[in-house]
C-alpha cells in the first residue's frame, strides 16, 4: 500500500492508483464550471496560485477558462453538489494525467491548491491517486501580540502566506497593550505609538488576507491593559495599588465608574469597527481587577448599583460593560470575542451568550462555558502559548498530547458543536527586555504552527513525532517567514 503524500495537515483519505502526474513547462491552470458571477474572483485566485507555483517549481502556468484539460494541467472545478460531503472548506483532489481539484466553494478549492502546492514543492512528478479532505474544526488560528512587539508589515504579510500554506484561516491581531497602541487614529492621535500601522497599511493587509482566505480578528484590549490609552487621561484609570496589583502601573485598569470612560471606549470602537470588514471584534476583557477586589473600589461598586440596581453585585459593572460593548459590536454586524479568564457567574447579570469565549485559563471551566451555551475557542495556556522566556510552545507536546477538545482545565466532547477550534499565541511580555527580533518571533512559531495545523484540521497523526518531523522538513514553507 502506497503511503499518502507528505502534506501538513495529513490528508484525511488517500487512495493511490497507477501512474505518475508530471508538472511541466506546458502545464496550465484550467478553470471549469465557474459561475459567471464569480469568474473574476476565481481568476484572481488562480493567478495567485500560478505565481506560487512559479515560486516553487520555476514554471509559471497560464490560466485559462472553459477548456478541456490536457496532460499535465491543473483543473480547478466548482461542484456545488459536493457540499453535503465536503462542507464549506473541503475538497477532492484527483491526480491522474492531469490534476483536478473539486470543491463546492472557492475556499475549498483554495485548500486543495495548498495541498497540491506542498506536493509540487517536493517533486514535479506526483503519484496518481485520489484524496478527500476537510477540516474537523471551523477555526484554526494564530494570535500575535503586536501591542508589546511590533512586527513589520512585510513580516505580517509573509505570516499570512505561511498560515494559508498550512490551511489556517484566522489571524488574531492584539493591537494594543500596556507598551503601545499600534493603530493610526484620527480621533485620538495622542494614544498612538511611534511604531504603528497606518489605516492604509491595514486595508492593504486585510486585502492580502482575503486573497489567502484568512480572517483578521482585531483586538483593542479593554478595560484592562489600558496604560497606553490612558497615559494622557490618568483621571480615567483606577489606582492598582488600592488592590494587590500595584506592579501593573497607573492606567492599567479603566475606571468603569467614570462615565467619561464609556465615551472614550465608544469613540475607539466606532472608529475602528468599520476599518475591519471581517465578522469578529475582540474586546480583550482579560486581567481586569481581581473579582474579590471590586469591593475596594467605591466607583465600581457605585456604578454597579447605578446601572444594575440597588442589589447589584460589585462585579456587575464589568458584565454591564461587556454587554454594552457587545451591543455596539453587533450594531456593526459583527460578533464579539473575549478572553475567558474574567468571566464567571458571580454577578446578578451575566455576559451575553452570543459572545465567543477564548479559553486560556481561569474563570469558568470549558465544560461550564459550553453548558451555558457559549461558543468557545481553545487557547490552552499550557500548550498553545509562546511567551519567551516563560513559555515555549512545545511542538512535540502538541503533536503527541494535544487535541482541540483538551482545554487547560479539562476536556469536553470531541467535535463539540460549540467548540470552534484552537489557536496558537505569541505573547511579547518580555520581548523588549530580551531584545527579541522579528526573526526570532517567527522562528519560534515555525514548528508549533505545523503541529497545531495537524491537530486542528484533524485526521490523526502520521506516526511517531520523528516521522512528522520528516514531513515538516519535506513540506517546508511556501514563503519563508524569516525572510
Amino acid at each position: 500500500m502506497q503511503l499518502p503524500p507528505a502534506t501538513i495537515p495529513i490528508l484525511k483519505t488517500w487512495h493511490s492508483s497507477e501512474g505518475i502526474y508530471i508538472y511541466g513547462s506546458e502545464t496550465r491552470i484550467v478553470l471549469s464550471n465557474i459561475p459567471d458571477a464569480e469568474t473574476e474572483q476565481f481568476e484572481k485566485r488562480a493567478t495567485l496560485f500560478a505565481a506560487e507555483l512559479h515560486r516553487v517549481t520555476g514554471h509559471h502556468p497560464s490560466v485559462v477558462s472553459h477548456q478541456e484539460p490536457q496532460t499535465g494541467d491543473i483543473c480547478l472545478n466548482i461542484r456545488r453538489e459536493a457540499k453535503h460531503s465536503l462542507a464549506d472548506e473541503g475538497y477532492q483532489l484527483i491526480v491522474g494525467a492531469w490534476a483536478t481539484i473539486n470543491a463546492p466553494t472557492m475556499r475549498g478549492l483554495f485548500y486543495g491548491t495548498r495541498t497540491l502546492l506542498q506536493m509540487l514543492k517536493q517533486s514535479r512528478s506526483l503519484p496518481c491517486g485520489m484524496a478527500q479532505d476537510r477540516p474537523d474544526y471551523p477555526e484554526r488560528g494564530l494570535m500575535l501580540d503586536l501591542g508589546r512587539k511590533y512586527l513589520s508589515v512585510g513580516h505580517l504579510e509573509n505570516i499570512i502566506r505561511e498560515l494559508a500554506y498550512l490551511k489556517y484561516n484566522l489571524l488574531h491581531l492584539h493591537l494594543s497593550d500596556s507598551p503601545g497602541f499600534r493603530l493610526e487614529s484620527e480621533r485620538h492621535p495622542e494614544i498612538v505609538a511611534e511604531q504603528h500601522y497606518t489605516k492604509a497599511e491595514i486595508r492593504s493587509f486585510i486585502a492580502l488576507a482575503q486573497d489567502y482566505h484568512i480572517t483578521i480578528v482585531p483586538e483593542i484590549d479593554m478595560p484592562g491593559h489600558m496604560n497606553a490609552i490612558l497615559a494622557t487621561r490618568p483621571h480615567l484609570g483606577l489606582d492598582p495599588a488600592v488592590g494587590s496589583q500595584p506592579h501593573v502601573g497607573a492606567g492599567y485598569f479603566l475606571d468603569l465608574g467614570n462615565e467619561e470612560a464609556f465615551t472614550l471606549m465608544r469613540d475607539l470602537l466606532e472608529e475602528y469597527l468599520p476599518l475591519f470588514p471581517g465578522p469578529y471584534w475582540h474586546l480583550g476583557a482579560d486581567e481586569y481587577v481581581y473579582p474579590w477586589e471590586f469591593v475596594k473600589y467605591p466607583s465600581l461598586v457605585a456604578a454597579s448599583r447605578r446601572y444594575c440596581g440597588p442589589d447589584a453585585h460589585p462585579r456587575d459593572i464589568f458584565y454591564y460593560f461587556l454587554n454594552w460593548a457587545n451591543d455596539i459590536v453587533k450594531a456593526h454586524g459583527k460578533t464579539m470575542r473575549v478572553w475567558s479568564d474574567t468571566l464567571d457567574r458571580d454577578g446578578t447579570i451575566h455576559a451575553d451568550t452570543d459572545i465567543i469565549r477564548e479559553h486560556w485559563k481561569y474563570g469558568l471551566s470549558a465544560r461550564e462555558v459550553v453548558d451555558l451555551g457559549h461558543r468557545i475557542m481553545n487557547c490552552n495556556l499550557d500548550m498553545l502559548y509562546y511567551t519567551p522566556p516563560e513559555h515555549y510552545s512545545d511542538s512535540r507536546a502538541i503533536y503527541e498530547a494535544f487535541e482541540p477538545h483538551h482545554f487547560q482545565d479539562g476536556t469536553i466532547e470531541p467535535h463539540h458543536p460549540l467548540n470552534l477550534g484552537a489557536k496558537l499565541h505569541f505573547w511579547g511580555d518580555h520581548a523588549a527586555k530580551l531584545g527579541l527580533s522579528e526573526q526570532a518571533v517567527v522562528a519560534g512559531l515555525h514548528e508549533p504552527l505545523r503541529a497545531l495545523a495537524q491537530k486542528v484540521w484533524g485526521g490523526g497523526n502520521v506516526g511517531a513525532y520523528e516521522a512528522f518531523q520528516e514531513i515538516v522538513e519535506r513540506v517546508g514553507s511556501s514563503f519563508p517567514i524569516d525572510e
